[in-house]
């Protein structure tokens, strides 16, 4: 129906259907993709007519069904960037989780959207001020200043945050270096006083968060290690890896965290991307050097067995020098654990050589 109709909508009523469209998962069903194609066409045609809502609700839901239409994302950043002022918060906060979401590499868009959240911080909730956080933070912004007048403006509300919003803030604060001892202390509580509440994502994180700000918090990591353990079996790969070199970092060897994370690794190994594999082998061993042989020997096997296909030249040269970075480490930490053998110790050497060649 939308298919055939798409092009008779008005402004209001497209909004609402891929609004619609998004809450309701229609990209998952392939039966939809004629007409979510449609519509996406019709509303490029009539950006011009949208209001704020429209742009702000459109933008969410391509972000949210990841639809590719990038034709209508350049009308939308087009249409919706010079009248960001005539936002309200929450259209402000949509958008900025759309743009980011959608993978938009545009400094001067992020910068828009911050000057005019900036000065209406006060009026934002808990929810559309981690939304805004995060998308700075994605989009790569350097924003330390304005992070923490963000930080305190949320600290106001968050006693009413969930676990994503506490642990989006974290993050983003922590990427843009805002996170400091004081911060800490305020989020850390607020998080574990709703630990249960935690999925695996937003656990990792959160540490990860602490970590990367280079503030141990030892209650907030021992009251999150045991909510780990018991959900190890739901964390992806990704997430597994953040965590582990969390703990690492803060040197919080948590035997219940690492027994379960052990299996984990063990069951996952083969998913772990090249860094992710570094980064678990790194923390196994900076953690629990006394780490059952059999798990040291997977990690060992898999990492010589993805070196030997790897190339340097796929990565950027900033990627390059933080793969080496993390390989070098990974080395001196299973070396210093007696745990590095000979057949990895060659396969590391010759991927340091290949980077080098390829700087």
């Amino acid at each position: 129906y939308a298919a055939a109709r798409a092009a008779d909508f008005g402004p209001q009523e497209t909004s609402n259907l891929l609004w619609a469209l998004a809450r309701f998962g229609a990209d998952e069903d392939e039966e939809c993709a004629d007409g979510l194609r449609a519509l996406a066409d019709a509303a490029t045609q009539r950006v011009a007519e949208f209001e704020t809502q429209h742009l702000a609700n459109v933008a969410w839901a391509l972000a949210t069904m990841q639809l590719e239409a990038p034709l209508l994302v350049r009308a939308l950043l087009e249409e919706a960037v010079p009248r960001l002022q005539d936002f309200k918060t929450q259209e402000v906060a949509n958008f900025a989780w759309a743009v980011a979401r959608l993978g938009v590499d545009d400094a001067q868009v992020y910068q828009a959207v911050l000057r005019v959240a900036v000065g209406r911080l006060p009026e934002m909730n808990a929810q559309e001020l981690a939304n805004l956080a995060w998308a700075c933070s994605t989009g790569g912004l350097e924003w330390a200043g304005e992070a923490q007048a963000l930080l305190v403006e949320f600290n106001t509300k968050a006693h009413g945050g969930k676990p994503q919003e506490l642990s989006n803030v974290a993050w983003a604060l922590a990427r843009a270096g805002a996170l400091d001892a004081r911060s800490v202390q305020a989020l850390a509580g607020q998080a574990m006083a709703k630990a249960d509440e935690f999925k695996p994502q937003e656990i990792a994180s959160l540490v990860w968060a602490f970590a990367t700000a280079e503030v141990e918090h030892v209650a907030l990591l021992h009251c999150f290690a045991g909510r780990a353990a018991a959900k190890i079996d739901l964390f992806k790969p990704k997430e597994l890896s953040s965590l582990l070199w969390a703990y690492a970092v803060c040197g919080a060897a948590d035997p219940r965290l690492l027994r379960a994370a052990a299996g984990r690794a063990l069951s996952v190994l083969k998913e772990l991307s090249l860094q992710s594999l570094c980064n678990v082998a790194w923390a196994f061993a900076a953690l629990q050097p006394d780490a059952p042989e059999a798990l040291f020997r997977a990690l060992e096997d898999e990492l010589c067995r993805r070196l030997e296909a790897w190339e340097a030249q796929a990565l950027s040269r900033a990627e390059q020098r933080s793969f080496a970075e993390d390989l070098m480490s990974a080395a001196l930490a299973l070396r210093f654990a007696g745990r590095l053998g000979a057949p990895a110790a060659a396969a590391i050497r010759a991927a340091v050589r290949r980077v080098g060649a390829a700087l």
